[in-house]
């Protein structure tokens, strides 16, 4: 399984959800599974083209460090093989605070 955290908000544009939009679409063609993890709904409809599954974490998508335990949390109920986090807000500081186990992180 891979899980794109995505910013994807009336403040930020759509090109983080659209590029990760291709990256899965692309993986799915492989026979990959692909889940998508929004801090919240997007109003426009944009968050459920393609097809792909998504979660709304309810937390705020400028505030990537209070998700830390809401992440977490997610990723020990449920094991990936990759995390894309696809923020403005991702540094190697935070992307090491939710390395998923035994799992590859991309940010």
């Amino acid at each position: 399984m891979i899980v794109f955290r995505v910013d994807a908000n009336e403040q930020v544009a759509t090109g983080h959800l659209m590029r990760t939009l291709s990256i899965a679409s692309a993986c799915r063609k492989r026979g990959l599974t692909c889940e998508f993890w929004l801090a919240e709904e997007k109003r426009d409809g944009a968050d459920r083209k393609g097809g792909i599954s998504y979660r709304i974490l309810e937390t705020r998508w400028d505030a990537l460090e209070d998700e830390l335990p809401v992440m977490k949390q997610r990723l020990q109920a449920q094991p990936v093989d990759w995390l894309v986090v696809d923020s403005l807000l991702c540094d190697g500081a935070l992307s090491g605070g939710i390395k998923p186990d035994g799992a590859g992180i991309l940010c």
